[in-house]
């Protein structure tokens, strides 16, 4: 993705709880360049899903024990949801994405814009993109789980499903999602009715389905348009 301006940003996410490391996620970090000219520079994570999946078939490498393996390949389809993509550890790296901006915060925006891209060795026709605004209350509140969070709201969590065919374009195309909906510097000048229009280009041929996120992971997977 270095050519569409989306670099390394050599970090690993971790999630914490009570300002306490709890888990760090096998996901690489990116960040975009300046000229994409951006008001606010998001985070964007790439996790490969098989990752997650190995280490729970295989819990204890070179070591085999038959009843323990299928003790743990039946708590395995216990924890794993129908669909891999609601999985709910998914979440749990957004949180971490959103919780390494939080850390490097300078101000204090609302929420904190977090991308992640998601692919499995077992899906060979799409790739997987998860956006969400992480409420900034939502990480003070990760980080003092004693104070009174029962107003707290949950971050609505967009799933867009991306073709890798037609390959040629894939690259153009999953990047165009990764940085779709980032306000630009450039917007605060723009003539509203220009802006609408624009956006209006920027998300033609492409559907999206939008649901809350409620304490279970609900994501509506609508494939992109190919064209």
């Amino acid at each position: 993705m270095r050519a569409r301006g989306i670099i390394n940003a050599n970090a690993r996410p971790h999630f914490l709880y009570n300002k306490i490391r709890f888990h760090t996620s096998e996901c690489e970090v990116f960040k975009t360049r300046d000229m994409y000219n951006l008001e606010r520079r998001p985070i964007i994570g790439h996790f490969q899903y098989e990752e997650l999946v190995k280490p729970k078939r295989h819990p204890v490498p070179g070591f085999s024990n038959s009843p323990a393996e299928r003790l743990s390949q039946r708590r395995l389809r216990d924890l794993t949801p129908d669909l891999w993509f609601e999985d709910p550890y998914l979440v749990c790296i957004l949180l971490s994405l959103a919780q390494l901006q939080w850390q490097r915060r300078k101000t204090t925006p609302e929420a904190f814009s977090v991308r992640l891209l998601v692919t499995n060795a077992s899906d060979t026709t799409h790739a997987h993109v998860f956006q969400a605004y992480i409420p900034s209350k939502l990480l003070h509140a990760l980080d003092n789980p004693t104070e009174d969070i029962d107003n707290l709201v949950w971050p609505a969590i967009q799933h867009v499903q991306v073709a890798f065919e037609p390959h040629a374009s894939f690259s153009e195309r999953i990047a165009g999602q990764l940085l779709t909906g980032l306000k630009t510097r450039a917007d605060e000048e723009m003539p509203r009715g220009e802006k609408r229009k624009r956006d209006e280009l920027d998300t033609e041929e492409q559907t999206k389905s939008v649901k809350a996120w409620d304490g279970a992971v609900q994501v509506a997977a609508v494939p992109l348009a190919n064209g």
